[in-house]
């Protein structure tokens, strides 16, 4: 069955998913509806609105409370991990103590979902900060200006250890923050029981969880 062979789609995600993902998803829905369209929007932390306005059919996003009338499914959840240049003075340290974290300078990644910004405010809270010296909206661009410099990023740790296998980078545990990252699909409340959008979230669901995760979940009902 192609239950949305003509329809077009709109999915809201940072670039990270844009690049890594968003080929995995097309692999997957394009063969069963070749007719289908694709509109790719870039995220913005708390833009809910773009559900409730129409322009977005999905989101994908770092939550902790979404407003009314929005459904989601949970993608799961993770811990923050810091990477660094595997050349790095604190390369050997098993795990980095908040001396550490806060003796080098730091890079972040601007757009998106929030990734970092409750780093600051749990320091905050005890009077201290960190030294921010690059802030760019682009993962790729974050992660090539830390390797070539001894500049720390603060990332999920599924995207973290991602991220150590194709550049020259180390991620390592911060036990001094306590922090959970909330991973969610969300859609409108009146694309729920719609039969195309049920079948293009499962597979984005499916894609979705398996980079997270590394294993697929998906049961048929996202």
């Amino acid at each position: 069955m192609r239950p949305c062979c003509e329809r077009e789609f709109s999915f809201a995600g940072s670039d990270y998913l844009a690049e890594y993902m968003l080929p995995d998803i097309l692999d997957r829905v394009l063969p069963q509806a070749p007719g289908m369209r694709l509109k790719f929007i870039p995220w913005q932390a708390g833009r809910f609105d773009l559900l409730s306005d129409g322009a977005a059919d999905l989101i994908s996003t770092i939550a902790d409370e979404v407003p009314d009338n929005i459904y989601g499914k949970s993608l799961g959840q993770d811990q923050p991990m810091c990477v660094m240049a595997d050349n790095h003075p604190l390369h050997d340290k098993p795990a980095l103590e908040r001396d550490d974290y806060l003796a080098w300078p730091h890079a972040r990644v601007s757009s998106a979902s929030d990734k970092d910004g409750f780093v600051d405010i749990q320091l905050a809270r005890n009077g201290l900060s960190r030294q921010i010296r690059i802030a760019t909206p682009y993962f790729v661009s974050a992660l090539s200006i830390v390797s070539r410099s001894q500049l720390l990023l603060t990332l999920p740790e599924h995207l973290a250890v991602r991220f150590q296998r194709q550049f020259p980078v180390r991620a390592k545990p911060l036990p001094f923050i306590d922090y959970t990252y909330r991973y969610w699909l969300l859609w409108h409340g009146r694309a729920d029981k719609d039969p195309a959008h049920r079948w293009f979230r499962g597979h984005v669901f499916d894609v979705l969880y398996h980079s997270i995760h590394g294993v697929s979940k998906y049961a048929g009902d996202a």
